[in-house]
């Protein structure tokens, strides 16, 4: 949360000084800030996930693994959104390499829960 923070500080300071950068200076600026908000924004699921799963490899709960799926689902959204935006354009967002994160997690779970 504090990564995202300082983000929305940096994009209100970019925000700020627009009239003295140039346009493209601040389409680069915006466009890179941007970019890592949302990556900040897909990391907060991802994180959970993992975290959720590895405390279902210990102490297993119908409440966890609901939020287990809940953190999964909203991974698989930001994948929606990222694909959506930059297409191709982010090396560090990857639609795929995140959907296919979120199918491992969830075999994982099948197999630990069958």
């Amino acid at each position: 949360m504090e990564a995202l923070r300082l983000n929305q500080l940096s994009l209100a300071e970019v925000e700020s000084v627009k009239s003295s950068l140039p346009a493209e200076e601040y389409q680069k600026l915006t466009f890179q800030l941007t970019l890592q908000r949302r990556f900040i924004e897909a990391s907060i699921p991802h994180i959970e996930a993992f975290l959720r799963y590895r405390s279902k490899m210990v102490r297993p709960s119908a409440d966890n693994r609901a939020k287990l799926e809940a953190a999964l689902a909203a991974l698989e959204n930001q994948a929606g959104q990222v694909e959506a935006l930059y297409k191709n354009r982010s090396d560090t967002h990857r639609p795929k390499a995140m959907r296919r994160y979120v199918a491992e997690v969830r075999e994982a779970v099948k197999a630990v829960s069958a």
